[in-house]
Parts: C-alpha cells; sequence; structure tokens
C-alpha cells in the first residue's frame, strides 16, 4: 500500500534449482550423459516463479505463481544450455540462430558427445548469407543511429564477404561502440560500458529476452574490456596495433552478428517486433 493505495510492482521473476543434487556446474550431469551440468540439466532442473507485485487482500503477502511447466518458460531454461554453449568458448548466441541451428546442433552432439567450437561457428556462417547481412542492413538503417553510419556498414560487410578482413575487422570495433553509446547516451569522454536494460522486458514478461541481454551485455563487455591481452580477440589489442593475428573470417562474423544484434534489441526495444520475424 502507497498512500492509501494498492502500489502494484512490476513482475519479476525468480528461479531456483529444483534439485538439491550437490555439484557444480561444470562436474559430469546427474542424468549419466557424461557431459558437464551446465552443458546439460541445469536449465531444466530450475523451478520458476512468478511475482505479481499485487498483494493479496486478505493476507497482505504478495501473490505468486509457479511458472515452471509455461512453454516459454520452459523454452528459456532450456536456451541455457545454448547459452552456455556458446559462452564457454567466449561465444554468444545471437539470434540470427534458428530453432533450426539449434536442432543441427543438437543432433551433431548425439553423435560426438560434445560440441567443438568450430560447430558454433559453422553455425555462424550458415545463419548469415551476404543476402541476409544486405536485409539486416536494410532494417537496421531505418534507425539513425545506423543510417548515420550506413556507408561503414556496407563497406565493413563488403570487406567480409570479399575476405578482407584486416579491414572489415576494424571498421567494426568502432562501429558496434559508436552505435550503442548512442543508442545508450554513453558521453564520449565517459569509458564505454554495454547497458542494455533487461527491466522493460521483465515488466513486460519477456524474460527470455531479458535473459538475452544479460548474456550480450556481458559479451560485449568482455570483447572491449580495457586490460585484455594481445592473444586474446579485443578491441584495444586490434585497435592499437598490439594484435597482429586478428584477422579471421570467424572474428569478422563475430562482430557482424553482433552489430546486426543490436539492431534487434533496438527493434524490441521501439516495439517494431513483426519487422524481426520478418527476418526469419
Amino acid at each position: 500500500m502507497r498512500n492509501g493505495k494498492n502500489h502494484m510492482k512490476p513482475l519479476r521473476r525468480t528461479s531456483r534449482r529444483r534439485k538439491q543434487i550437490g555439484i557444480s556446474k561444470k562436474e559430469p550431469c546427474h542424468c549419466g550423459s557424461g557431459k558437464p551440468y551446465n552443458l546439460c540439466h541445469f536449465g531444466s532442473d530450475h523451478e520458476t516463479t512468478l511475482h505479481t507485485g499485487i498483494n493479496c487482500k486478505a493476507c497482505g503477502t504478495e501473490i505468486t505463481k509457479d511458472i515452471s511447466n509455461d512453454i516459454l518458460i520452459r523454452i528459456s531454461n532450456g536456451m541455457i544450455k545454448w547459452h552456455n554453449y556458446f559462452k564457454s568458448n567466449g561465444l554468444f548466441k545471437f539470434n540470427t540462430i534458428t530453432l533450426g541451428h539449434l536442432l543441427k546442433l543438437e543432433d551433431l552432439e548425439s553423435k560426438q558427445k560434445e560440441l567443438k567450437k568450430e560447430d558454433l561457428y559453422d553455425i555462424y556462417f550458415d545463419s548469415l548469407t551476404k543476402e541476409k547481412a544486405i536485409s539486416h542492413i536494410n532494417l537496421s538503417c531505418k534507425f539513425t543511429e545506423f543510417e548515420n553510419r550506413k556507408q561503414i556498414i556496407l563497406d565493413a560487410i563488403d570487406a567480409h564477404f570479399n575476405q578482407k578482413y584486416t579491414l572489415s575487422i576494424p571498421a567494426l570495433f568502432p562501429l558496434i561502440e559508436g552505435i550503442i553509446r548512442d543508442i545508450q547516451k554513453i558521453p564520449k569522454e565517459k569509458q564505454f560500458q554495454c547497458k542494455f536494460s533487461k527491466e522493460d522486458f521483465s515488466n513486460k514478461g519477456l524474460f527470455m529476452i531479458a535473459d538475452d541481454l544479460d548474456y550480450f551485455n556481458a559479451f560485449i563487455n568482455k570483447l572491449y574490456e580495457g586490460q585484455a591481452n594481445s592473444t586474446e580477440f579485443n578491441r584495444n589489442p586490434v585497435l592499437h596495433g598490439f594484435s597482429l593475428n586478428y584477422y579471421s573470417k570467424e572474428h569478422s562474423i563475430i562482430l557482424i552478428l553482433a552489430l546486426f544484434e543490436i539492431a534487434t534489441i533496438l527493434r524490441w526495444i521501439r516495439d517494431e517486433k513483426q519487422e524481426i520475424l520478418d527476418l526469419f
């Protein structure tokens, strides 16, 4: 209650381990598959509670609901495995990766027990043809943050598909930072840090998108952290000239997919969901 009125809090979700089985994320899963727990049943072993922000008129306690069996929650918890697979390899499960791609990975995993980093890169390459990239650019450039940089984006994409990674990668790093700075209103004199807010999505019950934002923020900030050494793929070693072996198809497509992920997030923020669906 606030000022004599029922104060409604934003929707939020809590998740906790359903089974207290006493193993860490990287230990073998309890199911006997031999895979690390975080790449197997970790996500599905959680139960999820929705906190409505509405207090019961009779007892005054908040009304909650177990939504563990909700189809979207089950999908979201199932995605934890794939987020962890990409994260454990220093990568991110971009939204260009479809259900078909995940089923392909699932099939490959069943044959070779555990996926390799090369398998995840193959999915990256399959998810983005030059034609698909042009479609992304056309949609993305409806936003001034992208439109103002359209020629640079086109040149970077052209360099990538012409295998000129020494050109695409140095162009894409500042592109991504500049666009995120514009969207998040980060002053140029302030240290760069990606902080897409998940609150609005959580309040709408769009928990899967909220989870994606957590993973994406961490992924981008790792790419842009200040004290990375020259052996890591990171903005500073590349743009400061310390890294001499940064140019590869794999590194280039990471940045292109990150660029288009920002556009996808921006369309969700600005409620242009149909355009995202039109891409797939």
